[in-house]
């Protein structure tokens, strides 16, 4: 059974970390310091499970109150391609349309732009964005009012 868990800002979000941990230092061999950043102090963050197991995760940093940028999203390695990358935008995009939020931005890494572009995202520029030494493109979301 798949389930979504919000972790609002101040509260432990520990599954998040570890995924965020497994794919982007253990695979992508960013280093974990600079992966924990100070907006997660203040950001919600959501953990998707699979009957119990957190299989995906991203967060929500707002910009302004029409405008927010999704971010740090991961999916566990065994679990991609099977449409759990898709169920934690959707999440982060419902939240965030409920809020009445309409603008979204995201950095994507360059190798999943076309997955951002089937859930709706644009590409703003395609000048490189590094990231360390992961390229990612700027895009954009515009949600219906």
């Amino acid at each position: 059974m798949i389930t979504y868990k919000w972790f609002e800002k101040g509260e432990p979000y520990e599954d998040s970390i570890t995924l965020r941990k497994e794919v982007f230092c253990d695979e992508q061999k960013y280093p974990f310091e600079a992966e924990i950043d100070e907006l997660d102090k203040v950001t919600p963050h959501l953990v998707v499970y699979d009957d119990g197991i957190a299989v995906g995760t991203g967060r929500v940093v707002y910009v302004d109150e029409k405008t927010c940028h999704i971010g740090r999203i991961a999916v566990k390695k065994e679990f991609r391609g099977k449409g759990y990358g898709k169920l934690v935008v959707n999440e982060l995009l419902r939240r965030v349309k409920e809020e009445r939020i309409f603008t979204v931005t995201i950095e994507a890494q360059t190798h999943a732009q076309g997955f951002y572009e089937k859930l709706g995202f644009k590409v703003v520029s395609f000048d490189v964005i590094y990231d360390l030494h992961i390229p990612h493109y700027k895009m954009i979301c515009k949600l219906g009012e």
